[in-house]
């Protein structure tokens, strides 16, 4: 099963309504409120932090790791990639 991360519009919504339910008042409409700010704000943070979780997981795995994060894989288990060559073909 695949990590479904959130969209930022989510979590905004579920971030308003914590801040409703915990300051027990309705958030008014306009777009520059205090709480649609805060949610707003704190929203992008947990996106960019979902994404690097996601990103972090991947590099933890052979399959889908790359670069430094593959070589340190291949280390653990005396696995070292042979240096790129151009390909020499016949036609």
């Amino acid at each position: 099963m695949a990590l479904q991360i959130p969209t930022t519009q989510q979590l905004v919504d579920q971030c308003i309504a914590y801040l409703e339910q915990k300051l027990n008042q309705e958030t008014p409409a306009a777009d520059k409120a205090y709480n649609v700010v805060v949610a707003v704000m704190v929203s992008l943070a947990f996106t960019q932090l979902y994404k690097y979780g996601a990103k972090a997981t991947l590099q933890n795995l052979a399959l889908t790791a790359t670069g430094q994060d593959l070589d340190a894989i291949g280390i653990n288990y005396g696995v070292i990639r042979k240096p790129a060559e151009a390909a020499i073909l016949t036609i």
